[in-house]
C-alpha cells in the first residue's frame, strides 16, 4: 500500500503530507497535554492515525484487496486534508514575504505538472503514475504493475474498428460488454469469437506482448507513459506464422494434447484440428508456472509461492486459426529453473507436464 500511495499520488501532496504529519507529531510531542484541549490538534492527529490504522486493519484481518489500492481510496481525504495543514504550516514557517511565494509558487508548479500530465494521458488519466515509477524501458510499467486501462482503451479501439469497417461481420477477441456504446447495427455485426478464420475480417485485442512483436501488423494502439495499453492486430497471419515456427523447430519440449514448443524466450502450445470447445469462455484453462533459479527474481508477491504464474488466460490468450489452436507466452528474462504447465476443466486435470530447461536458461 505504500508504494501504490507512493507512486500514484502528485509528488507535491506527498511533500506537503509529510510536512502536515511532521508538524502534528512535533506540536505532540512538545506538549503532550494539548492534545487533550486543543481540538484542531487532536483532529489532525486522528487524521494521522487513520491510514495507519485503516491499513493495519487489512493485514490483521487479512482482508482481500485488488491490485493497486482501490479499496483504500477514503484514506486519500485524510492524506488531502494532512497536505492542507503542511501547507498552511509552511506559510506560517516561513516569515519572509519572498520566501513564503517562492514556496507557494514551487507548490503551484508541482500542481501544474500533475494537470499537463493528466492533460497528456487522457482519456486514461485514471491511470495517473508519478516521476517515482521507473520507466526506464518502453513496456516497463505495463510489466511490472497492474493497470486497469484494458476497457477504456478497447473502447476506442472499437469504435475506430466499427468506423474503418462499415459492412460486414466483424470477427473480434473482444468481450461483448464493450459493445453496448455502439449502434445497434453495429452490434449486431460483432462476433465475439477466437475462432478465426482466413478472409474474414479477423480483430484481436491483444496485450502489450504481442503488440510488440514485428511481425504483428498493428492497425490501432493505446499507449500511456511508453507502456502499450492494448493494440489490435489481424491475427491469421501472426499465429499462423507462430504455428509454423513452432512446428519447423523440431521436436516439442513437451508433448500431451498440447505441444509446447520453446524459442528462446516465447512458448508456442500449438495444437492441430482443436476443438472450438477449446476456445470457449468455459473451456478448458491453462495454467503456466515459472519457478527461477534465484527466488529473488520474483516480483515481492509471489515469492511466497516460489514461481511466477503466467496463466494463459491472462498473459497469453488462445486463438484457433482455421481449427488449429496456437498460443504464445513470452517468458520472463531471469534464469529458470523449471517450467510447469497443463490443462484443466470442472472434472480435473486434461494435462500436466513439468520441464527443466538445460543450465536454467
Amino acid at each position: 500500500v505504500p508504494v501504490w500511495v507512493g507512486i500514484t499520488t502528485p509528488p507535491a501532496t506527498l511533500l506537503l503530507a509529510l510536512a502536515g504529519a511532521v508538524a502534528l507529531a512535533w506540536s505532540g510531542l512538545r506538549r503532550p497535554r494539548d492534545i487533550l484541549r486543543n481540538g484542531p490538534l487532536r483532529f489532525g492527529l486522528l487524521l494521522a492515525a487513520l491510514p495507519v490504522a485503516m491499513v493495519a486493519a487489512v493485514v490483521i484481518l487479512e482482508s482481500t484487496i485488488y491490485n493497486d489500492w482501490r479499496h483504500l481510496y477514503f484514506l486519500y481525504a485524510p492524506l488531502l486534508l494532512l497536505a492542507i495543514l503542511g501547507l498552511r504550516q509552511l506559510g506560517a514557517f516561513l516569515r519572509g514575504r519572498w520566501m513564503r511565494a517562492g514556496a507557494y509558487a514551487l507548490m503551484g508548479a508541482g500542481v501544474t505538472v500533475t494537470v499537463v500530465s493528466l492533460v497528456r494521458i487522457h482519456p486514461f488519466q485514471g491511470e495517473y503514475f508519478n516521476a517515482l515509477t521507473d520507466r526506464a524501458t518502453p513496456e516497463r510499467l505495463n510489466s511490472s504493475w497492474s493497470v486497469d486501462s484494458w476497457r477504456q482503451a478497447g473502447q476506442g479501439i472499437l469504435n475506430d474498428i466499427v468506423r474503418d469497417h462499415p459492412s460486414g461481420a466483424l470477427f473480434l477477441s473482444m468481450p461483448p460488454h464493450y459493445t453496448h456504446l455502439l449502434h445497434a447495427d453495429d452490434r449486431a455485426r460483432i462476433v465475439g469469437t477466437r475462432d478465426f478464420r482466413s478472409g474474414e475480417q479477423n480483430f484481436f485485442a491483444s496485450a502489450f506482448t504481442v503488440c510488440a512483436d514485428p511481425h504483428a501488423s498493428v492497425s490501432r494502439a493505446e499507449r500511456i507513459y511508453n507502456a502499450t495499453l492494448s493494440c489490435v492486430i489481424d491475427p491469421v497471419p501472426l499465429f499462423e506464422r507462430f504455428r509454423r515456427e513452432a512446428l519447423a523447430s523440431g521436436e516439442p519440449l513437451i508433448r500431451s494434447i498440447y505441444h509446447v514448443h520453446r524459442d528462446g524466450r516465447l512458448l508456442t502450445y500449438v495444437r492441430d484440428g482443436c476443438p472450438v470447445t477449446d476456445v470457449e469462455r468455459d473451456g478448458p484453462r491453462f495454467f503456466l508456472h515459472v519457478v527461477p533459479l534465484n527466488a529473488g527474481a520474483l516480483p515481492s508477491w509471489r515469492r511466497e509461492y516460489g514461481f511466477e504464474n503466467l496463466d494463459l488466460a491472462v498473459r497469453g490468450g488462445l486463438a484457433r486459426i482455421d481449427g488449429n489452436c496456437v498460443a504464445v507466452v513470452p517468458l520472463p528474462d531471469y534464469p529458470i529453473a523449471t517450467i510447469r504447465t497443463g490443462q484443466y476443466d470442472d472434472t480435473g486435470a486434461l494435462w500436466t507436464a513439468e520441464f527443466a530447461p538445460p543450465g536454467g536458461e
